[in-house]
């Protein structure tokens, strides 16, 4: 057992230690509470973010672009969801260590992420997503690079934006297992050869479904 000996301290010295311990309380805290701060106005920013009304934006998604320029000097708006997606799953896995109130800011992101989250999903009842809208037809922005690009495209869906967003959503257990049931028919049969060559003898997934 750890024996403490008391050691008797004049008024004036015990003065300063409690002076002392309050100002270590007082800094604790008001570190704690700016921390605090930041993270409510991190999640507002991104709140903002989403779109409100746009010609072309989806209402509640993250905008963002694309550019055939290294500079990126031109570029061009892209109605996609992988940010959604992405900032939805992040959101939900940091969301049990918030506050209250910044639980309500998340879920207020969240309820407009699964407004965008339709707007992509198969629209065969499959419960997978697609990186571009599958409720209009889409034309590729620089369709020049690929000339088969040209005019209404239907891209394949997309796994990684289809995992993001049921995770994001918390997706009940049936769903998973089914989706996890399909990705075993797009695992490769053999070496890849779209990816650098220390990693073509790995076990993947194929990201278009």
């Amino acid at each position: 057992m750890l024996a403490l000996e008391f050691i008797p301290l004049s008024r004036g010295v015990r003065g300063l230690f409690f002076v002392g311990y309050i100002i270590n309380l007082f800094f604790s805290f008001n570190s704690y509470s700016q921390e605090s701060s930041n993270i409510t106005s991190t999640l507002k920013r991104i709140q903002q973010q989403q779109t409100v009304a746009d010609s072309y934006f989806l209402k509640g998604i993250f905008p963002s672009y694309i550019s055939k320029n290294s500079r990126y000097s031109e570029k061009q708006k892209d109605n996609n969801v992988f940010y959604n997606a992405l900032i939805g799953y992040t959101l939900n896995s940091l969301k049990s260590d918030l506050s209250p109130s910044d639980k309500l800011i998340v879920d207020s992101i969240q309820k407009q992420n699964q407004f965008v989250h339709q707007k992509f999903k198969n629209t065969k009842g499959r419960n997978t997503y697609n990186f571009s809208r599958t409720d209009t037809a889409f034309t590729f922005p620089y369709n020049n690079w690929i000339p088969k690009l040209r005019g209404d495209l239907a891209f394949p869906d997309d796994l990684d934006c289809t995992a993001l967003i049921l995770m994001s959503e918390n997706a009940p257990d049936s769903i998973v297992k089914q989706v996890h049931a399909l990705m075993q028919q797009y695992t490769n049969k053999g070496k890849l050869k779209t990816t650098f060559k220390s990693y073509r003898k790995s076990a993947a997934y194929s990201s278009c479904i």
